[in-house]
């Protein structure tokens, strides 16, 4: 499939002799001629001029979505009104019957066109008289099952899917050349892990709940090959952007596993330098820059680089490590918005930074401290002068106060209890430890929540218990009607908010440090209706409310009592029971209870 205008229909000329089917839409109502890059573009030299051999056109399609991988894309658009220029024959007879003269031949068009303006009633005189039954006057959306996409439009590039700028000779035959070779098969790497049992989503996939669930690596990630936990391979790129915005121990890069990066953090403890800065560095324009330096024989600051694919695989655990293990400060050095090759790892490096700031300026370690820059392999003096300001600033800066104490103990990359939730929480409670602040909020979104209800109006379902799969919920008591709520396990998801059938749940993305590195559990504490006659929790006031207002709605009432009770009821009715004492005592007509 190829997206766009007067240069798509060069493009196509170009790869004409492919085995493959090519398909042309152009969002505009017609092709407009423009001067053609393509020295010997004619697109009436195969076939006729509305069709290419072995391509279909179509103009005036909107694109409304594009889902599937390289190989088995599924492409959807929309057509408005249209004179389809296959089946027209040029008679002109819409033209001569519309009353709004709103049919008309645009001068510009690279084929004989008819276009129809917003001027159309939709009144139908064009269709009545139109031998060959060209004219569409109803928007339609269809469909088309595509293997791979050349796009001049403003699409999101995944593998399979080529944006190139129009006029740009060379990016077209490159896209060409790929696509083609595409055709003989396709090996890639995997970058990805994924365990998507631990995944947040786990219980909606399993019930094939329709409503939306935790969607962080989803958001984050550049080329949608995520989702709950499933990654396309194909698509992927391994920027591990994904990886960084999932709190869960579900999804891992191959080759730079967090881990990895956990302690090549660690071995810089053993570097005795005063002032120690940690880099951590891309694999494009970071390394290319420091590259440059050294290659120039630049003098900065000793800084200790930490190697990873992509600043979007850098996470706020990374960036509290390099301080908790004596680093005075922490630089971050990538790519920038507009050059990253995986466009979101520097966006996810800046949110990283950001939530580090927060939490460093909490506990009293300096938030300026950390610093992201944009890498330039073209001009390494500027990093020089950076790294030069930045390294002054911590000397002037109050000193890290972790510094000569011993680090947190997050275990090691062999240690499977080594969850990246663990982690998290290990050193969020060892800064506490170390710098005596054991109170307080900090305000973020650190994929962190504290749970409120509206304990009036809950009804102790269990729902978003049952639905939670972090472990932020639990069930205790008699008849499991105690529920609490851990904060230090909840990952801000929203499940349980949006499943909850009554609305009481408002989650508040936040830390509050106290329960967070004490794991505490809160109890809902809400109202429980008890039998009337042994006591037994039967339950929620608000349940026992709803189930009143509706079996009033038909004029019964609920009894307040347990099974178990209203079964005693009913025998004693039926054998006339009386109660003496504990005991229940079975009186049968001409004899005494002691008979009986």
């Amino acid at each position: 499939l190829i997206l766009g205008g007067q240069d798509a229909l060069e493009l196509a000329q170009d790869i004409a002799d492919f085995e493959a089917d090519i398909h042309i839409l152009n969002s505009d109502p017609y092709f407009k001629r423009g001067s053609p890059a393509h020295p010997s573009f004619s697109p009436a030299s195969r076939g006729s001029p509305f069709q290419f051999e072995d391509a279909s056109v179509t103009s005036g399609a909107k694109i409304t979505g594009i889902s599937g991988d390289l190989g088995d894309f599924t492409v959807e658009f929309e057509t408005g009104r249209r004179i389809d220029i296959s089946k027209c024959v040029d008679c002109e007879k819409c033209i001569e019957v519309c009353p709004e003269k709103a049919i008309s031949r645009p001068d510009d068009s690279i084929f004989p066109s008819y276009i129809i303006s917003d001027k159309c009633t939709d009144c139908g005189e064009c269709q009545t008289v139109c031998p060959t039954g060209a004219i569409q006057l109803e928007s339609e959306t269809d469909t088309l099952k595509i293997g791979q996409i050349i796009t001049f439009y403003d699409t999101t590039p995944r593998e399979g899917v080529y944006k190139i700028k129009s006029k740009d000779r060379l990016q077209s035959q490159a896209a060409a050349l790929k696509a083609a070779l595409n055709l003989q098969g396709y090996k890639k790497e995997r970058y990805i892990t994924s365990n998507v049992e631990s995944c947040a989503n786990k219980y909606l996939s399993e019930k094939n709940l329709n409503m939306q669930g935790c969607t962080y690596c989803e958001d984050r990630c550049a080329y949608y090959p995520v989702s709950s936990g499933v990654v396309s391979e194909l698509s992927c790129q391994g920027c591990g952007s994904c990886v960084t915005a999932c709190p869960q121990e579900v999804l891992n890069l191959k080759l730079h596993p967090t881990d990895a990066i956990l302690d090549e953090i660690d071995s810089t403890i053993e570097a005795k330098i005063k002032d120690k800065i940690i880099v951590f560095t891309c694999s494009e324009g970071g390394y290319s820059t420091l590259k440059a330096a050294g290659l120039n024989k630049l003098k900065y600051p000793a800084a200790l680089p930490v190697f990873v694919p992509c600043l979007g695989s850098v996470s706020p655990s990374h960036i509290l490590r390099a301080f908790d293990v004596g680093a005075e400060g922490v630089l971050l050095l990538g790519c920038g918005a507009d050059s990253c090759m995986h466009e979101s790892g520097f966006a996810q490096g800046s949110d990283s930074v950001s939530q580090s700031k927060k939490i460093l300026e909490f506990f009293g370690v300096g938030k300026e401290c950390v610093r992201l820059l944009k890498a330039d392999g073209s001009d390494p003096e500027k990093f020089i002068s950076q790294i030069n300001e930045f390294s002054e600033k911590i000397k002037k800066a109050s000193k890290n106060p972790l510094l000569k104490k011993t680090p947190a103990d997050i275990g090691s990359a062999e240690d499977v209890a080594r969850h990246k939730r663990a982690v998290f929480h290990t050193l969020i409670s060892g800064f506490s430890e170390k710098t005596g602040v054991i109170e307080g909020r900090i305000e973020g979104d650190f994929k962190v929540a504290l749970l409120t209800v509206n304990e009036s109006e809950c009804t102790l379902c269990g729902a978003c218990a049952f639905h939670c799969n972090t472990g932020a919920f639990k069930f205790e008591g008699e008849e499991l009607l105690d529920i609490s709520h851990i904060h230090a396990n909840c990952i801000g998801c929203g499940i349980c908010q949006k499943i909850c059938p009554e609305n009481v749940i408002s989650l508040e993305s936040v830390i509050d440090v106290a329960p967070f590195i004490g794991m505490v559990a809160k109890k809902f504490d809400v109202k429980i209706i008890r039998c009337e006659v042994c006591g037994k929790p039967l339950m929620a006031e608000a349940a026992m409310r709803k189930i009143n207002s509706r079996l009033k709605e038909k004029g019964m009432d609920m009894v307040q009592k347990c099974q178990s009770c209203i079964d005693r009821g009913t025998v004693a009715n039926i054998l006339n029971i009386d109660k003496d004492g504990d005991d229940f005592v079975v009186i049968q007509q001409g004899k005494t209870p002691w008979d009986s």
